[in-house]
């Protein structure tokens, strides 16, 4: 019998095999190697594109097929402003009316239908003009399984956390100001103007240092029942 990986293990396994660029992985674990060079900040041969002021992403649709391969369709992710987020919930509610869903009644329905139409928006073709690859939200359900369509809105999660011009990184020198103006204005202020990146870096941080500060003065079995209590 083979031995089995953790899945901690099997996660940073992955990661490093799609940092090599191996192509051996199946088409949704070969996506999120976008992702890590935009968040490295390489975008040298990463695709990225600029029309009409917006910055579009490769990426690919995927679904399975009856034979169990998988089908991949290039497109391009667009992040949504405000506009077509507005053009969404018009849409969303249209779409409502037509299938009988109410608005406040049925929150979650018309959530997941107005996420839809967002991704209508989002999703583009990938040859010019690069209008949207699927215009009808409707149809774009009917065309693909909830977990791929899933898999585009976390996509976009992570797409908007790139564009955020805050900063992402750290230093040991900024943790250490942090820390410091935090305690003299007794709240977190000074956290707002770092990405979100940045400020859970920060947190485990924060926690780091704790933890090494109590464990000067607690012996290993003292900690580890503090942790077991929380």
């Amino acid at each position: 019998m083979s031995e089995q990986v953790e899945p901690d293990a099997a996660e940073s396994l992955l990661h490093i095999l799609n940092d090599l660029g191996y192509e051996g992985l199946n088409p949704t674990d070969r996506r999120r190697h976008i992702i890590a060079r935009l968040m490295r900040a390489d975008w040298a041969d990463a695709g990225v594109i600029e029309v009409n002021d917006f910055l579009l992403f490769p990426d690919v649709l995927v679904r399975r097929r009856a034979d169990g391969t998988w089908d991949e369709k290039p497109v391009m992710l667009r992040v949504p402003r405000e506009g077509d987020l507005r053009r969404a919930r018009v849409l969303a509610r249209s779409l409502a009316a037509n299938e009988k869903i109410d608005e406040t009644r049925d929150r979650d329905m018309f959530v997941n239908l107005e996420n839809l139409c967002v991704l209508a928006f989002a999703i583009r073709n990938n040859t010019a003009p690069y209008e949207p690859w699927q215009p009808e939200p409707l149809l774009l359900e009917r065309q693909y399984d909830k977990v791929c369509l899933q898999g585009m809105w976390n996509k976009l999660d992570q797409l908007n956390e790139v564009l955020n011009p805050s900063p992402n990184q750290l230093s040991s020198g900024e943790i250490v100001a942090l820390i410091a103006a935090i305690a003299r204005s007794r709240n977190l202020g000074p956290l707002v103007v770092y990405g979100p990146g940045a400020q859970t870096s920060f947190v485990v941080s924060m926690a780091d240092l704790l933890l090494n500060s109590v464990g000067s003065k607690l012996s290993s079995e003292s900690i580890e029942r503090l942790i077991q209590a929380t």
